[in-house]
């Protein structure tokens, strides 16, 4: 480690990296590229965080040839902006006067001016802090006027029709599971691009089961599929635990959809016994989900996966605050079929809420066995943070830094060529953790670390940046490591009991790196 840095928590230099993505996810539908978010916080970094900085870049990106291609109708623009900027859903007064304000003014414009009146400036003091959770959303808009309930959704998929094309920018008030049949589709019609024009699958009643189930060689794309967490927080009875999409048997298709802020500890599963699911292209932003149990109802992963022969590509996820991706052991008779699964080319990032790992594998309910992961690899995925969140493992081979001696060890695996895009960085408690699995091949990581008092230091664990306990395994580990474990008698390196962050946090700079690994 060749420097340090003092961080302060309300310093304006590191404020509003949360702002900067809800502006990409929220006003275009994705993430910002490396180079985008280093252009849009470097701006932040120079002038400081403030109403005026913040105001430039809301007329930036509103006035992007990227905005302007989508084609959005006036009613659609309202939302994206208002989503972007105010962190919040408009009601339908003031999607009417942003109508009339387009008829004089540009979108980038107008998204400027929100910038400027009170209720941002009650926004702003958490935006620089960060994370500002996610607002409210509106259960009575729809871009295009057209309000549906799952029921109505479940006649058309019950029907005889094999694919069941939804309205652009539909609303579907969801208080019932929708189950996508075997062999069917359901989507939105002309696929369209923008998650605004979607058509929204919104969760309107706090109960424990999936928005959408899809079923055996069944697909689901080019839909929104909104959780409303937001909306349960005060809940006498608690987040009821309903996950936005679950797969519910072999050659599930999930793709192109944007999802997010599930009452679930997860947003997207890919369920246990079953094979050959193709996760592709969604976008899933956890916004409303938070780090710590005693706020917003506590965390939720983004993709948790066990099924097994799987493809999980090119998807993107945003403030996951318990893992982006996590790949659990594929349950099998005699443990003989292995966790096979390809989890490649994806993007998480953590630039307001933190979270626990980047990508991770866990044995968890193993039973005791040895669970076997020969075939599964991450492979060139990206993953950074901002200054304002952490994750406590960037890639975790240690599924026992979160159970300790319960559940089941692993055996197999490969964590190659995962990187920090080049000019940014991950804040982190370890950057490559494994505890618990044997025969593995971590190689060809690039990973550029700023290590900070994110481990469990009350039961006596240090931060790290390489850490492989040979005591439950052996395997290919690149670079230098410290031989330490990830769990004792007396806790584990990942605590769910460690509170908001610190008021300054001294970090310490260092880089992994290896040759790219190759077959």
């Amino acid at each position: 480690m060749n420097q340090s840095l003092t961080v302060r928590l309300n310093d304006p230099r590191y404020g509003g990296p949360q702002f900067v993505g809800k502006l990409f996810t929220e006003g275009l539908g994705r993430l910002p590229s490396p180079e985008e978010y280093k252009s849009y916080i470097s701006v932040i970094e120079q002038k400081g965080c403030s109403v005026s900085v913040l105001g430039e870049l809301a007329f930036r990106l509103f006035s992007q040839m990227d905005f302007a291609a989508y084609g959005l109708t006036a009613a659609e623009s309202a939302l994206a902006v208002y989503r972007a900027v105010l962190n919040r859903d408009p009601i339908a007064s003031e999607v009417q006067q942003f109508k009339e304000r387009l008829l004089k003014e540009t979108a980038a414009a107008i998204a400027e001016s929100f910038t400027a009146g009170k209720e941002f400036a009650a926004l702003l003091p958490d935006i620089i802090k960060g994370p500002y959770y996610w607002g409210n959303n509106n259960s009575s808009l729809s871009p295009a006027e057209t309000i549906l309930k799952a029921s109505d959704v479940q006649a058309l998929l019950d029907g005889p029709e094999l694919v069941i094309e939804l309205p652009r920018g539909a609303l579907v008030l969801v208080d019932q599971t929708i189950e996508v049949p075997a062999g069917k589709t359901l989507r939105t019609k002309d696929q369209p691009a923008h998650y605004i024009q979607k058509a929204r699958l919104l969760r309107v009643a706090n109960i424990p089961t999936p928005l959408v189930r899809v079923q055996k060689s069944g697909t689901l794309s080019h839909v929104w599929l909104d959780g409303n967490r937001s909306a349960y927080y005060t809940d006498p009875n608690g987040l009821l635990r309903g996950v936005n999409v679950e797969t519910a048997g072999d050659g599930v298709h999930l793709t192109d959809n944007r999802i997010n802020d599930a009452t679930a500890s997860t947003h997207l599963v890919g369920a246990d016994y079953h094979k050959g699911a193709y996760i592709a292209r969604n976008l899933l932003t956890c916004y409303a989900t938070s780090h710590y149990p005693d706020v917003k109802g506590a965390w939720a992963d983004g993709i948790t996966h066990a099924s097994t022969d799987s493809i999980i590509e090119d998807n993107e996820v945003a403030d996951a605050t318990d893992v982006g991706i996590i790949v659990f052991r594929y349950v099998s008779e005699d443990n003989a079929y292995p966790q096979t699964t390809i989890v490649r080319r994806n993007t998480v990032v953590n630039l307001g809420n933190s979270a626990y790992a980047g990508y991770d594998i866990d044995a968890w309910f193993g039973k005791g066995l040895v669970m076997n992961f020969v075939g599964n690899s991450f492979e060139d995925n990206a993953v950074w943070t901002s200054m304002k969140a952490h994750q406590h493992i960037v890639l975790s081979f240690a599924p026992l830094a979160w159970t300790g001696q319960e559940g089941a060890t692993a055996t197999g695996g490969r964590m190659i060529n995962n990187y920090t895009p080049e000019g940014l960085y991950a804040l982190a408690a370890a950057g490559i953790a494994v505890d618990g699995v044997d025969q593995y091949t971590i190689r060809g990581n690039q990973l550029n670390l700023f290590i900070g008092p994110w481990a469990n230091e009350s039961s006596g664990f240090s931060p790290r940046i390489i850490s492989m306990n040979s005591a439950n395994g052996l395997g290919e580990l690149q670079g230098s490591y410290e031989d330490l474990p990830m769990h004792d008698a007396k806790g584990l390196f990942i605590s769910s009991a460690l509170g908001e962050p610190f008021a300054s946090d001294e970090l310490r700079h260092c880089t992994v790196a290896d040759e790219t690994y190759k077959e």
